[in-house]
C-alpha cells in the first residue's frame, strides 16, 4: 500500500505542479492530487495521468497525448472514449474504451501505470503497441 502511495505521488508530482509566476497553476486540467478510492476501487477524482504526456519532453509541445478522466487522444490521431469510469487495481488504472485508429471503432481493455523506476507513464491494451510517456510540464 506504501508502495503505491509513492508511485501516486510522484506521478502527481510529475504530472505538472509547476506554477506560473503569479503562484497560480499554469494548466488547471492537471491532476493537483492523488486520487481517493472509493469501497468499489472507483477513483472520486480524476486519476493521476490526467493531462499531457508525450514519448520524450522535446515532443510536449506538438506531439504530446492528451489524457482526461474519460478520453486519451494521441498525436497519432488514435482516440480512445472510456466506456465506464476508471478502475483502480493493485497499481494499475484499468478502463474499457472505444478506439478509433485507422478504421472502425473497436472495444480495448486499457491498461495504464506508472514505472516509478523510469519515471514513465505506461499504457497497454490499445491499438497501439505498449508505449512508455513521460510528463508535459
Amino acid at each position: 500500500m506504501l508502495r503505491m502511495a509513492m508511485i501516486v505521488l510522484t506521478g502527481v508530482l510529475l504530472a505538472g505542479c509547476q506554477g506560473g509566476e503569479d503562484g497560480t497553476m499554469e494548466d488547471e486540467g492537471q491532476a493537483q492530487a492523488a486520487p481517493s478510492l472509493d469501497a468499489e476501487g472507483s477513483t472520486a477524482e480524476p486519476p493521476f495521468f490526467v493531462g499531457k504526456w508525450a514519448a520524450e519532453e522535446e515532443l510536449c509541445e506538438n506531439a504530446a497525448w492528451e489524457f482526461s478522466s474519460t478520453r486519451i487522444e494521441t498525436p497519432g490521431h488514435v482516440v480512445c472514449t472510456f466506456e465506464e469510469e476508471v478502475k483502480h487495481a493493485a497499481e494499475i488504472y484499468e478502463v474499457d474504451a472505444t478506439c478509433t485508429a485507422e478504421g472502425p471503432p473497436k472495444e480495448h481493455r486499457l491498461k495504464i501505470s506508472y514505472a516509478q523506476s523510469a519515471g514513465t507513464l505506461l499504457v497497454e491494451g490499445a491499438p497501439f503497441q505498449p508505449v512508455g510517456l513521460v510528463a508535459c510540464r
